[in-house]
C-alpha cells in the first residue's frame, strides 16, 4: 500500500510555519498509529509518503479506511482541507537486504500517483483476496474504486506513458495515442472515465506534480524546471503552476523553506 498526503510541500506557503509543523506530525501520527494496529510495516517513509506492507488483504483495507476517517476528523480539527491519496496492491513482494522492490510495490505507488485526491484506487489483483466483508466496507466508500483488470491495465499503461512523455516539450496528444495505442476518441473516453481528465490535462497535471517536486528539491531555477518539465516557457509554465497551485514558483522556490 502507497499512501501520500496531497501537496504535502505546500501546506506551508498555506498556513504559518508553526502551524504547518502541526499538521504534518498530526498526519503522521494518524498513519503511524494505523499501522501499528493493523500490523503494518513501513517499507519506506519519506515526509508524508508512506509505502507499507501488510500481511493481510484485510488489514491493508481496515488501514484504509481508518487513515481516511482519521484525515476527515484531523481535517475538521485542524480547520484545514487536507486530502491523500492510496494505492492498494497484492502479491508477494521481493525482499534483498531488508529491502521491497518488484512489481507489487511499484504498481500500488503508481496508482497512488494516478488516484485523484482523496481517492483509493485498488488494483485488480486484490479482488482474489478479498472477503465479503471487506467487499462491503470497501463498496460503501465514495473515495474508494476496486479496479477491473483492463482498468488496472489502462492505467498501468497511462503512467507508463506519463513518464516516457512528461517532459518532452515536442509531446502532442498523437505521441500519446500512438504509444498507448488508441484512437483518439478511446484514449479521451477511457482516460476522463477513470481519471477525470482529458489526455492533455492529465499530462500537464503530471508535469506540474514533477515540477513541484523538483521545485521543492531545488533542482534548478525556474526556467530549467519548466524546460525540463517539458513546458514550452517559463512564462507560461508560471501561469500554469501559479493557476493549479495558488503560488508563483518562483515566489515557491525563494521561500527558503521548502
Amino acid at each position: 500500500m502507497a499512501v501520500e498526503l496531497q501537496e504535502a510541500v505546500l501546506i506551508k506557503h498555506r498556513v504559518k510555519k508553526s502551524r504547518a509543523e502541526q499538521i504534518h506530525k498530526a498526519y503522521r501520527q494518524l498513519v503511524k498509529v494505523t499501522l501499528i494496529e493493523f500490523k503494518g510495516r513501513r517499507v519506506e517513509h519519506v515526509k508524508d509518503g508512506f509505502l507499507v506492507s501488510f500481511s493481510s488483504i484485510t488489514n491493508a483495507i481496515g488501514a484504509t479506511v481508518e487513515i481516511q476517517t482519521g484525515l476527515k476528523k484531523l481535517s475538521a480539527n485542524l480547520d484545514i482541507q487536507l486530502h491523500i491519496q492510496i494505492g492498494i496492491s497484492a502479491g508477494v513482494p521481493i525482499t534483498e537486504n531488508e529491502d521491497f522492490f518488484g512489481e507489487t510495490i511499484q504498481h500500488a505507488r503508481q496508482l497512488c500517483e494516478i488516484a485523484k485526491a482523496g481517492q483509493t484506487l485498488v488494483s485488480s489483483s486484490v479482488k482474489a483476496y478479498l472477503r465479503n466483508d471487506d467487499v462491503e466496507l470497501l463498496n460503501n466508500k465514495e473515495t474508494v474504486k476496486i479496479l477491473n483488470p483492463a482498468e488496472d491495465d489502462f492505467l498501468e499503461q497511462l503512467g507508463k506513458a506519463a513518464i516516457d512523455l512528461w517532459n518532452d516539450p515536442e509531446f502532442t496528444i498523437e505521441h500519446f495515442n500512438t504509444k498507448m495505442g488508441l484512437s483518439k476518441s478511446q484514449l479521451y473516453r477511457k482516460t476522463v472515465s477513470l481519471t477525470a481528465l482529458s489526455p492533455n490535462d492529465f499530462i500537464k497535471e503530471y508535469r506540474l506534480k514533477m515540477s513541484l517536486k523538483h521545485l521543492a528539491e531545488s533542482k534548478g531555477n525556474v526556467s530549467e524546471i519548466a524546460y525540463d518539465s517539458g513546458f514550452s516557457s517559463p512564462s507560461y509554465f508560471s501561469k500554469c503552476f501559479q493557476k493549479r497551485y495558488g503560488i508563483c514558483p518562483s515566489e515557491f522556490l525563494h521561500s527558503g523553506d521548502v
